[in-house]
């Protein structure tokens, strides 16, 4: 089954784009609600203070990176079966989850971009996973340079209610957990960012387009696992 892709709620980087704040969703956790244009949005602030040791990457990558940059193509694509690949690669620890890693219908995806003075500026690594009820994505986003700020936001779409939870991750990162629900209390989207080390991962979940069914045996709309969605917090551990 291809995985379905999320249709809105997703992540945009923003600049200076003035905004009211409305509630701090934990002051001292990644996420803010905030009023931008009119429209309620999580706001997530976070600045690269630190730079990964780029030395360590894979040298038959970073050769492939410089190759396509010189032909002016600064994005490469690298193909990888998990998340130990990816972080062998990268010469970095990334976050697994287990719990994940275990469903089979899945899409992981390494991409990297460099500058022009053939410099690596961010990699992405990308896994999406359909459960058969929803699909969630565990995305590690890693900036090559010091100094960097940047804001990722989520917009409220109209009519849907916005929840949170404070949570705290296997690896200790205390942040909140935000979640939209429906009139029918059905979980649309749940997601929440956070910083380990020099990344930043999105947990990112949605179940458009899912079907299940009820106990008359009749298909009705999905909704996505909050459960298992914490689940898979609690199960995240660096690789080694």
């Amino acid at each position: 089954m291809k995985l379905k892709r999320f249709l809105c709620g997703a992540i945009t980087v923003v600049g200076t784009a003035a905004c009211a704040l409305l509630v701090t969703a934990e002051s001292d956790r990644p996420g803010k609600i905030v009023q931008q244009d009119e429209k309620t949005a999580v706001l997530f602030e976070f600045e690269n203070k630190k730079q990964p040791p780029s030395d360590a990457v894979d040298a038959t990558l970073m050769q492939n990176i410089k190759t396509r940059a010189k032909n002016r193509q600064f994005r490469y694509y690298q193909a990888v079966d998990n998340t130990q690949q990816a972080a062998d690669l990268l010469g970095i620890p990334l976050l697994r989850s287990d719990l994940l890693e275990k469903i089979p219908q899945a899409e992981l995806q390494l991409e990297t971009n460099c500058t022009r003075a053939l410099k690596l500026e961010r990699t992405t690594f990308k896994q999406e996973y359909d459960t058969g009820e929803f699909a969630i994505q565990l995305v590690a986003n890693t900036l090559w340079q010091e100094g960097i700020r940047q804001n990722h936001e989520y917009y409220v779409q109209d009519g849907y209610t916005l929840e949170t939870i404070p949570y705290t991750t296997g690896t200790g990162q205390d942040i909140t957990v935000f979640y939209l629900q429906d009139e029918k209390s059905r979980i649309l989207r749940l997601f929440t960012m956070f910083m380990y080390e020099n990344t930043q991962y999105t947990l990112y979940a949605y179940c458009d387009g899912y079907m299940v069914k009820d106990e008359a045996g009749d298909y009705i709309p999905s909704s996505v696992s909050k459960d298992f969605c914490l689940q898979v917090l609690d199960s995240l551990e660096p690789t080694i």
